[in-house]
């Protein structure tokens, strides 16, 4: 952590450590912004970096640090306004809504996560699936899932937000040393190149319908459970209904089984159109 950043930070935390030793730490994020805008950015940006460094955003989230300082986290990341910055919002918006704020909503002390509940297996039709395909009938066997023994949900709760989380840390890793510059440069009022500035080449993705296997078969996947598993079982689906062959769909599941979770949601595009 560089200089202007700890001075920072260890004025807010002698407080902490000796008159407001008995303060939450909600009470403790009061005190930072009382004290200064940037004595509050200092200590959200710090404990945001090393959390999740240390032990990824689920660490972040289970120890409390996300709820008692993700409005402040997210107007820093609006204020600075750079690449990094925008990136990380959007690191923080894609599981958000698996958090809970309210206390009384909790389940029990300190549990941060939306319960999901049981879960409907994402791999079958209400416990049944496809098997083998009879060439005297044209038709498949129908069989149990294998995944939920034909209880048509998972045996265990899946934490969603949790799962999410875990693979945008690995985003975070990647530009959490140039982030952390910018947030030296930004405590130090120092100008900041933002993302908005014609000088930073804009990420585009372009995707044509001809590098599509199967531009015809449509799967929504927005609003919809952002699990891995579920994502695969809807593809899965919705091609076994269009009438595409075993083997291809058994390599779609190992292509996405190959890598992170951005690597399967760029499987489940280069197979299907995807909304």
């Amino acid at each position: 952590m560089s200089d202007l950043h700890q001075k920072l930070m260890d004025e807010a935390y002698e407080w902490w450590q000796n008159d407001g030793k008995n303060a939450s730490r909600g009470d403790f994020i009061t005190h930072c912004k009382s004290k200064s805008q940037k004595h509050l950015d200092a200590v959200v940006a710090g404990n945001l970096n090393y959390q999740v460094c240390n032990g990824g955003f689920g660490q972040w989230v289970d120890n409390g640090y996300a709820v008692d300082a993700w409005d402040h986290v997210e107007d820093l990341l609006n204020r600075m306004g750079t690449k990094n910055s925008k990136a990380i919002l959007r690191m923080l918006e894609s599981f958000k809504e698996y958090i809970s704020f309210d206390s009384s909503e909790r389940g029990c002390f300190g549990c941060y996560w939306i319960s999901n509940g049981p879960q409907e297996c994402g791999w079958c039709d209400m416990g049944v699936n496809e098997g083998d395909y009879d060439e005297e009938t044209d038709k498949y066997e129908i069989v149990d899932c294998e995944y939920c023994n034909g209880s048509g949900y998972e045996e265990e709760e899946v934490n969603e937000g949790g799962d999410i989380a875990e693979s945008r840390s690995r985003d975070f890793w990647e530009i959490s040393e140039a982030w952390m510059v910018e947030v030296e440069d930004f405590l130090n009022d120092r100008p900041l190149v933002k993302a908005d500035d014609p000088k930073v080449e804009k990420e585009t993705v372009s995707r044509s319908s001809s590098s599509v296997k199967y531009p015809k078969i449509k799967v929504e996947l927005v609003g919809q459970d952002g699990n891995a598993f579920s994502i695969m079982g809807r593809v899965s689906k919705a091609m076994r209904r269009a009438g595409v062959e075993k083997d291809v769909i058994d390599q779609y599941t190992k292509e996405s089984m190959s890598g992170d979770y951005d690597h399967l949601l760029q499987v489940a595009m280069s197979y299907v159109d995807v909304a």
